[in-house]
C-alpha cells in the first residue's frame, strides 16, 4: 500500500469537485442546447435561457388561443385549446365542487368585446364514478380539448390589433397524482375564419332576437362574470377562479367527522401500501440490510432505531403537509422541477456504485465496507433517520391506490385537515417497522449478519440503478444525455474516490 500524503488528498477532493461541476456545467448548457434545435426553450443567450428550463416547473399543459370570424360583422369566435401531455388530465368546467377543482376560463376585461355564450367543448368531458371518493362523479379532458364560445365585438375594433388576454385555471392531474391548480395564460389573435353554426344556434342572439351579454367585471376583480348559459349541458362560463388554497375560504370545506374518517382510513391504508411502490422497494432493502444488522441487538435499540427512521419519514410528511397547506403544494409536484429530479438521480446512483463497491464513504448506517465486518458494524441515530427522509422522497413521486385523488382532494382544505391526512399516510407507511420496533423476536427469525451480506448489498446496488431507470423515464428526452453525462462524470469521480481510501492509502 502506497501512502497519500495530505497534499494530495487536497489534489483529489478539488479534482473531484472540478469533474462534479464540470458534469453539472454540461447538464445546464447542453440542455438548453439540445431543446433549442426543437424549439422547446428559448436561446440560452437569452436572459435566463440557461437557467430557464432546469429552474421551471415542467407544465404538463399547453393552451393556446385564437379569435376566428368574419373581416366585417360584430361577431367573431373565441377559440381555448388546452393540450396535455400522455398521461395527464384536467377537470372540466362544469365539474361539480368537492373534491376535484374544476377548471375555470377568466378573461382580462375590455371595452373592445363581450362575451355572449357559455364556452363549449368540442368534445364532452369523460365521466366517470371515484369509488375512492365516494362515487364522487369525475368530468375530465385527456389529450386534447378545444372550448369555444361567442365574442360580440364593439363597433370600430380593429380587428387586426385586437388581443383577448385570458388565462386557464385547471388542476393538471394523473391516475396517481394531482398537482395545485395552476394559471395557464394565453392571449387571442384575430385571424379569419368561420363561425361554427353550432356556435350560432346555441348563442342567444341567433335563438331569441335581441343580445344578452355577458356581466361586465367589477373594478376590483379581473375578468368576466357568469355568461348567458346555453342549451349544451357541457357549456360553461368563464368566471372568477376559486380561492387560493391556504384563504379561509378555501378551508371551509364542511366535511363532516364520518367523511373526515373514511379518508384517514384510505391514507393510512395508502401509506402503508406505498412500501411495496417501485419508488420505494429499493430504500426499503436498505431498512432491510439494516434489520439484519439489528438481529441480535436489544429490544431498546431495536425500537429506538425505527422511532429515528418513523421520525425521518414523519418529518418529510409534516414539511410536505406544511407546503400544501401554505402554498398549495401537491404531493409529488417537487418532480415536476427538473434539477431536482437530476439531483437525486445523481444521488441515487452513487448510492448504487457504493453498494456495488466502486466507492465507499462512510454514511452512518448505509454503504457498509467490502468486507463482512464493515456490513456489521451498528446502524445509529442519524443513519435511521436519513434512511427514512430518503424512503419519503423517493415515494413522492409514486402514489398507492386512494392517496392520487386523496392528495387531490387536500388542496384548498383547512391546515388541520391537511396535517392530519398527510400525517395518516406517514404512519401508514412507518407501521411495518414500528411493529418490527415493538416485537423485536420477528428480528431475530431473519438470518444472522455474515459475509454472505456482501452479496446482498451487491444486489441491492442494482435495485438501487433500477430506480435512476425510473427516475430517468420521468425526465423529458431533452435531459437525457446531459444528466447521462453528469453521471458519467460522477462515475468516474466514484471510481476515483474508491482508488484512495480517506485512511490515506491508495490501491
Amino acid at each position: 500500500m502506497k501512502k497519500l500524503s495530505g497534499r494530495w488528498q487536497w489534489v483529489l477532493v478539488w479534482s473531484l469537485g472540478c469533474i462534479f461541476w464540470a458534469g453539472w456545467g454540461l447538464v445546464l448548457q447542453l440542455a438548453p442546447l439540445e431543446a433549442q434545435e426543437t424549439g422547446s426553450l428559448p436561446n440560452p443567450l437569452e436572459s435566463g435561457g440557461i437557467w430557464k428550463g432546469l429552474l421551471s416547473e415542467q407544465k404538463p399543459v399547453h393552451i393556446s388561443a385564437v379569435l376566428v370570424g368574419p373581416a366585417e360583422g360584430p361577431q367573431a369566435e373565441l377559440r381555448i385549446t388546452a393540450t396535455m401531455e400522455p398521461d395527464w388530465y384536467i377537470y372540466a368546467l362544469t365539474q361539480p365542487p368537492g373534491p376535484a377543482t374544476p377548471s375555470r376560463i377568466q378573461l382580462d376585461p375590455s371595452p373592445a368585446y363581450q362575451v355572449q355564450t357559455g364556452f363549449l367543448p368540442d368534445t364532452p368531458p369523460q365521466r366517470k364514478q371515484d369509488p375512492n371518493l365516494g362515487n364522487v362523479v369525475l368530468e375530465t379532458h385527456p389529450g386534447k380539448v378545444t372550448w369555444r364560445a361567442l365574442v360580440r365585438l364593439a363597433e370600430g375594433v380593429d380587428r387586426s390589433q385586437l388581443l383577448i388576454q385570458g388565462r386557464l385555471r385547471a388542476q393538471p392531474c394523473t391516475a396517481t397524482r394531482c398537482l395545485a391548480p395552476q394559471d395557464f395564460p394565453f392571449v387571442a389573435r384575430w385571424q379569419p375564419g368561420e363561425i361554427s353554426a353550432e356556435l350560432l344556434s346555441a348563442s342567444p342572439m341567433a335563438a331569441a332576437g335581441p343580445t344578452e351579454l355577458a356581466t361586465p367585471a367589477s373594478p376590483g376583480q379581473p375578468g368576466i362574470g357568469s355568461a348567458v348559459p346555453t342549451s349544451r349541458p357541457e357549456a360553461a362560463s368563464a368566471e372568477p377562479v376559486p380561492p387560493e388554497p391556504g384563504s379561509p375560504a378555501a378551508g371551509s370545506s364542511g366535511l363532516s367527522p364520518t367523511d373526515l374518517a373514511v379518508k384517514i382510513g384510505l391514507a393510512f391504508l395508502g401509506g402503508l401500501i406505498l412500501n411495496l411502490m417501485p419508488c420505494v422497494l429499493p430504500v426499503i432493502s436498505l431498512k432491510l440490510f439494516s434489520f439484519l444488522q439489528q438481529a441480535g441487538e436489544s429490544r431498546a435499540r431495536i425500537m429506538a432505531l425505527n422511532l429515528w427512521y418513523t421520525a425521518g419519514l414523519m418529518s418529510v410528511f409534516f414539511v410536505l403537509a406544511a407546503l400544501t397547506a401554505a402554498l398549495g403544494h401537491a404531493w409529488g409536484e417537487q418532480f415536476t422541477l427538473p434539477w431536482f429530479k437530476i439531483a437525486l438521480t445523481a444521488l441515487v446512483f452513487v448510492m448504487a456504485l457504493s453498494f456495488l463497491g466502486v466507492w465507499e464513504i462512510p454514511i452512518p448506517g448505509f454503504a457498509g465496507g467490502s468486507t463482512s465486518v464493515r456490513l456489521q458494524q451498528q446502524e445509529g441515530p442519524a443513519g435511521a433517520f436519513f434512511k427514512g427522509v430518503f424512503a419519503t422522497i423517493l415515494a413522492t413521486p409514486c402514489s398507492g391506490p386512494f392517496l392520487g385523488a386523496l392528495f387531490g382532494f387536500l388542496l384548498g382544505q383547512s391546515a388541520l385537515v391537511v396535517f392530519v391526512i398527510f400525517g395518516a399516510v406517514g404512519l401508514g407507511m412507518a407501521m411495518p417497522y414500528l411493529v418490527l420496533g415493538a416485537f423485536p423476536a420477528l428480528v431475530q427469525l431473519l438470518p444472522k449478519p455474515g459475509g454472505w451480506m456482501e452479496t446482498l448489498k451487491e444486489l441491492m446496488g442494482f435495485f438501487l440503478l433500477g430506480t435512476v431507470v425510473f427516475l430517468f423515464s420521468t425526465m423529458h428526452h431533452r435531459y437525457f444525455v446531459p444528466t447521462l453525462t453528469l453521471l458519467v462524470g460522477l462515475w468516474l469521480a466514484c471510481w476515483w474516490i474508491g482508488r484512495a481510501s480517506w485512511t490515506n492509502s491508495v490501491r
